[in-house]
């Protein structure tokens, strides 16, 4: 019978796979890397004063994780690297900002450059999620500083839903852009989303006018329309069904702000009954609740607006609701 000791010193493979001490290797790797680290830049402080030692240390650390991770056997030693790839990344970032003497956008430019090449090249799935995330956070960053982020938002979402409806990401083994399509999903729903309904948010309490003014306002009602034609598109469904399901969309998209933030989440779950996915069933059931939560914390919208706003959209959401049932009833429609 195979003790604990020798069950934690084994390479990991199917028969010693154990989750728990695939949990406390990981724990250990990273506590241990954070350690080594930390020692480093105390006995080292003068190195974060100058960017050439911190673009040289980092350098050093991304060679290290790059080779570490070709020769990794178990869990403690990837997450271990792992920690290295993400500290040799960050001091890069930071050694380029302060050499160029970067602000604003330009810092965004070069989290973007940076984390897409580290994406590529270190070959780990946790690093390669978090590097994706970082690139589209720089980017959005720098869309925000052009008062553009509606429109990038609204681009990342008809790019996810065309990646979900098209390519098949739910694969055994991960591959670049199935990274890529999980963690754009994530940063649609999680994090551009709950920015959408802030700037809404502020639109509707400042200028409300029956029809938007805003170029960028008017990108939102091509964005949720064109995501249902790529699905209907996808699942050949007949022309009547098309035609309400877009309707229904430029309706639902109508009642800003809180139809802006769900309707995201609301196409996510349609693809995901369409494709049988659990994962984004997951992800846009969680994202519903998220924004439900977000609209209940904004603070400076008082709570009589917020149930004005919150019976418009329901009142508009049964009707809606009445009339497509209706509309569909009548022209029979169904999967050509």
């Amino acid at each position: 019978m195979k003790t604990l000791t020798s069950i934690i010193l084994e390479k990991d493979s199917k028969e010693t796979n154990y989750w728990f001490i695939n949990i406390f290797h990981a724990i250990g790797g990273v506590l241990t890397a954070i350690f080594i680290i930390l020692l480093i830049g105390t006995s080292f402080s003068s190195i974060f004063n100058n960017y050439l030692a911190m673009l040289i240390l980092g350098a050093i650390f991304l060679f290290f994780s790059f080779i570490g991770m070709a020769k990794i056997d178990t869990k403690f030693a990837e997450y271990f690297v792992l920690i290295f790839a993400l500290v040799g990344g960050g001091l890069i970032v930071a050694g380029l900002v302060q050499m160029l003497s970067l602000k604003s956008c330009g810092i965004g430019i070069v989290i973007a450059l940076v984390y897409i090449v580290l994406y590529v090249l270190i070959n780990s799935i946790v690093h390669r999620f978090i590097s994706f995330f970082l690139v589209l956070l720089g980017s959005y960053y720098l869309f925000v500083h052009f008062n553009l982020e509606s429109l990038y938002s609204s681009f990342l979402f008809i790019l996810t839903t065309w990646l979900w409806v098209y390519k098949n990401v739910e694969k055994k083994h991960l591959s670049l852009a199935s990274i890529a399509s999980y963690t754009l999903i994530f940063f649609v729903l999680f994090i551009t989303n709950t920015h959408d309904l802030l700037i809404q948010q502020i639109h509707y309490m400042s200028t409300y006018n029956l029809f938007p003014q805003s170029f960028l306002m008017f990108i939102y009602y091509i964005v949720g329309p064109l995501a249902i034609y790529i699905l209907c598109r996808k699942y050949r469904l007949n022309s009547y069904t098309t035609f309400a399901l877009i309707v229904g969309t430029i309706l639902f998209y109508y009642t800003q702000p809180l139809g802006i933030d769900i309707a995201k989440p609301t196409i996510v779950l349609l693809i995901a009954f369409y494709r049988k996915s659990g994962v984004l069933t997951i992800f846009g059931t969680l994202s519903l609740i998220y924004s439900v939560y977000i609209y209940y914390a904004i603070t400076f919208v008082d709570f009589l607006t917020k149930s004005k706003q919150l019976a418009i959209f329901g009142l508009t959401v049964l009707t809606l609701t009445l009339i497509l049932h209706l509309y569909l009833k009548k022209n029979h429609t169904c999967v050509k």
